[in-house]
């Protein structure tokens, strides 16, 4: 007999039957949760992966679609080590970009966007394939705000008993910073629901030092609900407006 531990409990395993169970029952709570790769290995850096997939649409519109030869090119082109091949197609597999050594279509849909320049649609495309990894997805859901995202996928990665390499963890910043919506610029030129929140989020992050002063000046009476909007206990504030 074989004690598995799943989360906080643990499963007695016996027989190869039972074990058959076990991974299935897992597969589907994992599916059921929108996400699917399981492998946390993000060893790029974000740019190079963008650069990458472009040039993998590139390729694609010339009939190649083997990760092979687009990798090879890739590095030889940008005068990087032929060692890297072996960090490349590792984290393109954990963000469903390449499977059976070929890029998949969403690779070479990223690829498309980035070739025609529309850098909001591949921030969205990249942060869809980002919540398919259930780490990356843990990790996401886990940092409170942008600032946090670097001590949530230390935190993550231990938990999951990795032994975690700098690269790994700043790469894995990187991209998340990228994709993830509270890390969006508080930019109105070109308004999005990802935008506006941004910058709903940082006028209260600015606002949050000065808040006794500018209530008092607004005449506004600071309920207990808008201390808890902001994270701040009740006694932090004793107005009389």
């Amino acid at each position: 007999m074989v004690v598995i531990r799943v989360g906080d409990h643990e499963e007695e395993i016996a027989t190869a039957e039972e074990l058959e169970r076990l991974c299935r029952r897992l597969r589907e709570e994992l599916q059921r949760g929108g996400c699917r790769f399981n492998s946390w290995y993000i060893r790029i850096p974000p740019d190079r992966l963008l650069g990458l997939l472009k040039k993998a649409y590139i390729k694609y519109t010339q009939g190649v679609v083997g990760t092979g030869e687009v990798i090879a090119e890739f590095l030889e082109e940008n005068r990087l080590s032929k060692s890297l091949y072996r960090t490349i197609t590792p984290t393109l597999s954990s963000l469903g970009l390449a499977a059976s050594g070929k890029f998949t279509g969403a690779a070479v849909e990223v690829g498309r966007l980035l070739a025609e320049g529309k850098t909001d649609e591949v921030k969205t495309r990249l942060r869809e394939l980002v919540l398919r990894n259930c780490v990356l997805k843990e990790i996401m859901e886990k940092a409170g705000d942008c600032s946090e995202l670097e001590k949530a996928v230390e935190s993550v990665l231990a938990a999951y008993g990795k032994s975690i390499r700098f690269d790994e963890l700043k790469y894995t910043a990187e991209l998340l910073k990228m994709v993830h919506p509270k890390c969006e610029g508080c930019d109105l030129r070109c308004p999005t629901a990802e935008r506006l929140a941004a910058c709903v989020e940082k006028l209260i992050q600015l606002s949050h030092p000065h808040m006794r002063e500018l209530f008092e000046r607004l005449d506004i009476s600071l309920l207990p609900e808008h201390l808890d909007h902001v994270g701040v206990d009740g006694s932090t504030y004793l107005l009389s407006v």
